[in-house]
């Protein structure tokens, strides 16, 4: 199966932890686990966007170096992009003074230049959840596109995410998944998280 996946650093830095590389790392080498068995029976696109910045080497660098580690026999290829801006590279504080790409539509645009299966949001809470916010979130483990009103979810967190899935669905009629990133392969297997069909 060819299935794409999109992560961002929140993924990596859990809820109440601080910013420190060391703890980024240790959260990045549990993550490349869970990706590394997927990748051991799928075609693994990844994705990567860093709106937490991140540690410029961890963000940019560990991601490869980590999933070689964990597939010495499997061919990988890193292809890297840095917005620059005024002169000035994005992580030296330009980006804060210009609208970022989202790696999450990005993703879903790539998911159906190369014909994926089906592609995967990979984050720290377990799918989606309508009024996260509130004081009695609902948990969606189904939906179809028609039962979605981005209105209903976060939108700095939750709503890119949802807008491109539903991009991708609509482009191609395969399925999308959202998920904890700890449980990537039952998220990908659609037994855990929220999946979004036609």
């Amino acid at each position: 199966m060819h299935i794409v996946v999109a992560i961002g650093s929140s993924a990596f830095s859990k809820l109440g932890e601080g910013s420190a590389s060391a703890t980024q790392l240790a959260n990045l080498r549990g993550a490349v686990s869970a990706l590394a068995d997927v990748a051991r029976e799928h075609r693994l696109v990844l994705v990567y966007g860093n709106e937490r910045r991140m540690d410029f080497d961890v963000c940019n660098h560990s991601i490869e170096q980590e999933m070689r580690l964990a597939l010495p026999a499997h061919a990988a290829v890193t292809v890297l992009t840095q917005m620059t801006v005024g002169g000035r590279m994005a992580d030296e504080g330009a980006a804060e003074t210009v609208p970022i790409i989202d790696k999450d539509l990005t993703a879903a645009v790539v998911a159906e230049a190369v014909g994926a299966d089906r592609i995967v949001f990979l984050t720290d809470i377990d799918g989606v959840y309508r009024y996260w916010r509130s004081f009695a979130p609902e948990f969606i483990a189904h939906t179809r596109m028609a039962g979605i009103d981005k209105r209903d979810f976060a939108k700095e967190t939750m709503a890119p995410k949802i807008e491109a899935a539903c991009h991708f669905v609509r482009h191609t009629g395969r399925p999308a998944f959202i998920g904890n990133i700890i449980h990537a392969r039952s998220v990908i297997a659609g037994t855990s998280g929220t999946r979004i069909d036609p």
